[in-house]
């Protein structure tokens, strides 16, 4: 996932006005940026993209040399 699509569906959920899709837009918030900071203590750096289904896991190309 990249961070301007995140920001997207997170707001997006928040401006529905709904208290379900406002609870759902916190905890995905929450998760995002737990992640993304479980991301960077192990690796020091911030990341383009993301893997959503693995919680602190970063994105890349296929022949990316990690």
């Amino acid at each position: 996932m990249w961070p301007p699509m995140m920001h997207l569906i997170i707001f997006g959920l928040e401006n529905l006005n709904d208290t379900r899709t406002s609870e759902i837009a916190f905890r995905w918030a929450n998760r995002w940026v737990r992640s993304n900071y479980i991301a960077y203590v192990e690796t020091d750096g911030m990341y383009e993209k993301y893997i959503a289904t693995e919680f602190g896991a970063i994105g890349g190309g296929e022949d990316l040399n990690y």
